[in-house]
């Protein structure tokens, strides 16, 4: 019984928690050839929330309202840092 109390306590938590965040997506490419990107690492600054490109360099990330950037990184390239600005693609 106690494990099932527990369960219910803590969902209605986590859903507070995730109506505290938003989802950025979007493809990441190589400069004006527009080569794919697989496996770059987007990451929330001041977080530790991270996530890599697909082999079609598509990706998603939720980020809590608080963030303010992101950042790109992948092998061979500089990173790029750049700001949310409300936007989600």
């Amino acid at each position: 019984m106690q494990k099932i109390l527990l369960f219910l306590l803590l969902v209605p938590g986590s859903q507070l928690i995730w109506a505290q965040t938003f989802q950025i997506k979007g493809t990441i490419t190589l400069g004006e050839s527009l080569t794919l990107v697989n496996g770059a690492t987007i990451k929330i600054k001041g977080t530790s929330i991270i996530t890599t490109s697909n082999a079609k360099g598509m990706y998603t990330i939720d980020a809590p309202a608080s963030a303010t950037t992101i950042i790109f990184s992948a092998m061979g390239t500089n990173t790029l840092e750049l700001p949310i600005g409300g936007r989600q693609e």
